[in-house]
């Protein structure tokens, strides 16, 4: 996830909050949030079909995810 704009306080507050839903996630150097592969389906899931067109390879997990 795009966070770098964001405090850090923020950063954590929000890895905390997917953590408790059940993503295994963790928070990088330049304060991005990254989703384990093993929780990008249920994560994907959980904030349902993608918005924009252009993102939508994105939701293709049989692609990116074995």
């Amino acid at each position: 996830m795009c966070t770098m704009g964001f405090n850090l306080k923020d950063v954590y507050f929000l890895r905390k909050k997917l953590l408790k839903k059940g993503f295994l996630c963790n928070i990088e150097k330049d304060k991005r949030i990254y989703i384990s592969r093993k929780s990008t389906k249920d994560f994907l899931n959980y904030i349902g079909p993608c918005p924009v067109d252009c993102y939508k390879y994105k939701w293709d997990i049989k692609k990116s995810c074995h």
